[in-house]
């Protein structure tokens, strides 16, 4: 049932992004694996029970630091902060979606902590392969999934 509602996954980790970092993403004309992908992901429970992935570069995560920081790719921050931020759009896409998964149920989403993970490129693969949309990030490739557990 989840990895149908994939499209409202997208949407909230796009306006997310816009809200929080500025960047637009759209779709890939030809997705490219990250040269150093991460997977981020965020479980939750509730009236469903999944967890919400994004696979992406490395590099987005510096861009969305530098963004929310004002600081530029060659502070030593964009590097150190870079993971919290892509945990934290993550974050904040999981709380825009939860909301369109009650349908109609009182009853309350939990969500657990996002992680973040080194991935290698035959995880990207995989994840495309399981139906995911790719997107470009500003140059950067990126995928969003959401997943029944």
């Amino acid at each position: 049932m989840l990895e149908q509602r994939t499209d409202e996954a997208v949407m909230a980790v796009v306006n997310a992004l816009e809200a929080m970092a500025f960047i637009s993403p759209g779709p890939a004309d030809e997705p490219t694996a990250p040269a150093a992908p991460v997977l981020a992901s965020i479980v939750f429970a509730g009236p469903v029970n999944g967890r919400l992935e994004l696979i992406a570069d490395a590099s987005l995560g510096c861009t969305i630091a530098c963004n929310l920081l004002g600081i530029t790719a060659d502070d030593p921050q964009a590097g150190e902060r870079g993971r919290d931020a892509l945990r934290e759009v993550l974050n904040v896409a999981c709380g825009l979606l939860l909301p369109s998964l009650q349908d109609g149920s009182a009853d309350r989403f939990q969500m657990m902590l996002p992680e973040l993970h080194e991935a290698g490129t035959q995880a990207w693969d995989q994840f495309i392969a399981g139906g995911s949309m790719p997107l470009d990030a500003e140059g950067s490739p990126l995928a969003v999934r959401l997943v029944e557990m």
